[in-house]
Parts: structure tokens; sequence; C-alpha cells
């Protein structure tokens, strides 16, 4: 197939800050395919990237789906038109990806509904799989009532795994306790947060060794200081954009362990292609059957040329999730 060129527009950091731009795909490799993107979204790892990836030339957008339009040299030309979900570069009409680091979705997908297919599947999937190299599994997940805590809480409850959430009030605490029936739910907002954790610690039925922190700051360090000796503290956010503090001696008196989690570095470093294509897998599947577990529905609509408000809109949806429509009709 003669490969084309397509001007196209996409959100890249240029002159000093992030705009909106016109560009020229470039020509593929061998492996790689051009995608035409369709759909994606915007929610706080956006945000966060908005902050930290101001590098020139850098495109945000931190996932999408659309359609293959065209392939590399070494590619099968009957892929074309196939459905695929992608990791960066989400913010513009066409993203050029080496087909082994997409997601190739089944013909009867709903691209609104897997417009996050990529991230948070495969981050609660990755989450998931180091829990599950642990001898103890009792863990704690803070945010719990965000996408990526339910989507975790999901997975794990067929997984031999005891969760406690920790969630901002009374409403998220019933809403978790009625949908996926968890024994141990906290508001990190009362008064007796901390004596109730504490009293859980010592809980024989769950005494927790892993904490999952999506939240950062204050909240991270309080929790992780009253947890048990050897515990392990995975951090995969900061939605409080605050600094996380902590007495150093709980490191070394007490074996405690801190480790990140970012989803791009895990993928590269901890999972071979195999692996890879296992969760890939998982995730097609979901999303062939309807997306009941991996999922989304949007609370609004926005259009590309309106990314800038629409990550200024995020703080009053309140943990909704913005669909960016790219070039879909």
């Amino acid at each position: 197939m003669q490969q084309q060129t397509r001007k196209f527009q996409h959100v890249k950091f240029t002159g000093g800050d992030f705009k909106l731009v016109s560009d020229q795909t470039q020509q593929l490799q061998n492996n790689q395919i051009l995608i035409k993107v369709l759909y994606s979204s915007v929610n706080y790892y956006d945000k966060m990237l908005l902050k930290n990836k101001q590098n020139e030339n850098c495109c945000l957008g931190s996932e999408g789906c659309g359609t293959i339009e065209q392939v590399g040299s070494e590619l099968d030309e009957n892929i074309v038109g196939k459905k695929v979900a992608f990791m960066c570069d989400g913010w513009g009409e066409y993203a050029v990806k080496n087909l082994n680091d997409c997601i190739i979705l089944e013909d009867n997908t709903e691209l609104k509904n897997a417009v996050d297919a990529f991230i948070n599947p495969l981050s609660a999937l990755c989450l998931r799989r180091i829990i599950l190299q642990q001898e103890q599994r009792n863990v704690i997940i803070d945010g719990a009532s965000c996408h990526l805590g339910r989507t975790l809480i999901e997975l794990c409850r067929d997984s031999d795994i005891q969760i406690c959430g920790i969630v901002r009030d009374d409403k998220a605490a019933q809403e978790l306790k009625e949908k996926y029936n968890l024994k141990w739910v906290l508001n990190q907002n009362q008064q007796d947060f901390d004596s109730r954790f504490k009293e859980l610690c010592k809980n024989q039925e769950f005494c927790p060794n892993i904490y999952i922190s999506c939240v950062g700051g204050d909240l991270t360090g309080r929790v992780f200081k009253m947890m048990p000796p050897k515990s392990q503290l995975i951090i995969v956010g900061n939605l409080s954009e605050k600094d996380l503090t902590l007495p150093v001696t709980q490191l070394f008196l007490e074996g405690k362990q801190i480790r990140g989690f970012f989803l791009e570095r895990y993928l590269k470093e901890e999972l071979t292609q195999a692996q890879f294509s296992q969760l890939c897998d998982v995730v097609r599947e979901d999303f062939k059957n309807g997306g009941k577990v991996f999922g989304v529905s949007a609370t609004k609509e926005m259009d590309l040329k309106e990314w800038d408000k629409a990550l200024n809109e995020l703080d009053n949806i309140h943990g909704g999730k913005i669909l960016l429509n790219i070039c879909a009709q």
C-alpha cells in the first residue's frame, strides 16, 4: 500500500506552552501503524503530564482509540480498518504507533465505551499482578472510589485478595459496600479515622501489608505510618498534589518499603511481549462483552479544540469522565 502523509492537528508543547498546532504525519516504519484517532479522554493523569512533561514537541493525551488507516511494510494490510486503543499522543487527529504497543479491539467494540481502554485497565491488571506475587494479600486502596480504584477492586474480588477502601465521604463508602460487597471501607475525613485504622491493623482476619495510594500527600504518610512493619507502599498517583511526609525510621527500623508504579515504565521493564499480549487479551475480551469491568461512561463530551477548557472542567465533575471527540462524526 502506498503511504501518504496526513496534515493534522494535535496538542503539543512548543514555544514555551502547550497549544493546538498543525503538523504532518511521519512516514511509517516497518511495524508501525497510522491511527485515525476518534476519541480520547481527559483525566487527572493528563493534568499531571501537563505539569511534568513540558519538553519541546511533547504531545498531550494520555491515551486514545480509533481505527487503523495505514500500516508499515512488514504488517498485514488486512488490519486496516481495525479498532485499536493506545497510550500517549491521544489529543491529536492522527497517531503513529508500533502495532505491538497497541490493543487491537474486536469489531463490535463501542469506541466511546473504550475511550479508557488502555491505562486504567492495564494499570489495574499490572497492580493485581504485583499483589499476587506477595505471600500475604491484604490491600489498602485510597481514592478507592476513583475509576482505577473501582477497577482494581473488581479484579481483586475473584483473586483471593482482601481489600480495604479509603474514601472521602460516607456516600462513597456506602456505594463501595453495596456494589462490591466490601467489608472494610473507611472515610478518611471522619474524626475517628486513625483509631479505626489502627484497630483494623490489629484485626487477625485482615492485617494489611500492601498500600496502593492514588491520593498521595498527608493522607498517604499518615496511613503508611500506622501500618505494620514490613508493609509495602505502592504510589500510583498524587491527586492531592502534595509531597509525601514520612519518618525515615519507618523504613530502616520497621523494614517498610516504598515503590512507584508508572504504567509505561512497568510495561517496558517488567513484562515480556507475551505477558503484555495476555493482559491485552483480557481487556479485549471484556470490551467484546460490553466493557462490564473496564468500560466507562463519559459525564461530558467536548471537542479537541476545547482541550484546555476540558482540563479546567475536571474539578467540577467530581471524579467523572470527560470524553474528547477527536475525529468522530
